[in-house]
């Protein structure tokens, strides 16, 4: 069994003895559209006649759906040719059966088409692919893929805008249902998502912060708005990255708020917005030591993923994407991991994370991260009671930040 991320709706896979339905995806070996035309010399090639078979479905699979007629009301017959059952290739023969009658989650028609939607209908109808009419729509089915599989953040941080997306988050309004407190230190309510990610004040003061920063950073700049959340891994962007790495700073405090309020006195609260852009400055060197390596990896991904041209024997044609073992024997150790300088000539997308050389600017082949920007966020220096107190073979918390890609330095 499966279930369809965007729908909700099971997928029985395996083998059955029926026609096609909408709750079993699997048929009988020789039902194919009537009129069909299958090789007839006795000794024609299997994979040929298969092949051919399952062209021949999924035309008519196409053809009616496109029509607005069923599916399933498509004329069958059963080639004498053919063993008595098959199975066919789900994502080729059976993907209009999928999404027949497939509609989002309920809880999805609460996102309305954000920045990201906007601007890809824009740029469709600049290319004369939608015509000039065209309002700006949710896909969905992008949305969810590109979060499931983001590939240039980590999998926690794709959790957490998944469950945001489908208000399946354990927010504090969920933990006080369950008898826990979950209720905001600074507004005394529980916390729902929107409160704890947009509308408590002291979530409007990092946003403000950030958002200040940010169009200071970038030229193309957006402030943050809570609708584009499902649309922030839609594309490898260092201002949806930021934007993200703001996310995960305000999850990481409520969970630690939840979870050990009695480490958070007044002291500790009013230390709430220096917590949060202390750990998105990290989250941001983070993601410039990775930068270069990452947008490399992504190129090789794209080149992976180009469609192949298929030929009626089952083989792809050379015209069409890297072959499986071309790619994990060649390409995909390519990346190099550690880069000593910035490659030259500089790829746009490591230009965007430049932007107005606010945060990180050039230095010869280096990149520079601008930690001036980020001092006023910083802890004030210990005072000689508290460093001769200090144990003199203890490292600081912080000190494995500064370690990592070679072509990242520093500028206090």
């Amino acid at each position: 069994m499966s279930v369809s991320l965007t729908t909700g709706i099971p997928v029985l896979r395996g083998w059955a003895e029926s026609t096609p339905a909408l709750d079993n995806y699997t048929v009988r070996y020789g039902v194919f559209p009537a009129g069909a035309v299958f090789g007839t010399s006795r000794d024609a090639d299997r994979r040929t006649l298969e092949q051919q078979a399952a062209s021949s479905f999924y035309a008519a699979l196409c053809s009616a759906t496109d029509e607005g007629a069923d599916p399933l009301s498509v004329n069958y017959v059963l080639p004498h040719a053919l063993k008595p059952y098959y199975k066919p290739t789900y994502n080729v023969a059976f993907k209009r059966l999928r999404y027949a009658v497939a509609v989002p989650l309920p809880v999805l028609s609460r996102w309305l088409p954000a920045l990201y939607d906007r601007s890809r209908t824009n740029m469709l109808i600049a290319l004369g692919k939608l015509p000039s009419t065209a309002v700006p729509r949710v896909d969905w089915k992008r949305r969810l893929i590109s979060i499931h599989n983001c590939p240039f953040v980590k999998p926690k941080v794709s959790e957490l805008l998944y469950r945001l997306t489908t208000d399946k988050l354990m927010s504090g309004l969920k933990l006080s249902r369950i008898g826990r407190d979950g209720n905001c230190p600074f507004c005394q309510i529980p916390a729902s998502p929107e409160h704890m990610f947009r509308d408590c004040p002291s979530v409007v003061e990092v946003w403000g912060h950030l958002d200040g920063m940010g169009a200071t950073f970038w030229p193309q700049y957006e402030p943050f708005d809570y609708n584009d959340i499902p649309t922030l891994l839609c594309e490898y962007d260092p201002c949806s990255l930021y934007k993200v790495a703001g996310l995960w700073a305000l999850w990481r405090q409520w969970c630690d708020l939840f979870y050990n309020r009695d480490q958070f006195d007044q002291d500790r609260l009013g230390e709430w917005l220096p917590e949060c852009m202390r750990m998105v400055k990290l989250d941001l060197l983070s993601k410039l030591r990775e930068a270069q390596p990452m947008i490399d990896w992504l190129g090789v991904l794209a080149d992976r993923r180009e469609p192949q041209n298929m030929s009626l024997d089952g083989e792809a044609e050379a015209t069409g994407g890297i072959p499986e073992k071309l790619f994990l024997l060649t390409e995909a150790v390519s990346v190099h991991t550690n880069p000593m300088h910035l490659t030259e000539p500089v790829h746009p997308a490591m230009l965007k994370w430049i932007g107005n050389s606010v945060m990180c600017y050039r230095r010869g082949d280096k990149l520079v991260f601008n930690h001036a920007e980020w001092l006023q966020f910083e802890p004030p220096p210990p005072t000689p009671e508290q460093c001769s107190s200090e144990s003199e073979g203890e490292e600081s918390d912080e000190g494995g930040w500064a370690q990592g890609a070679a072509v990242l330095m520093h500028d206090y």
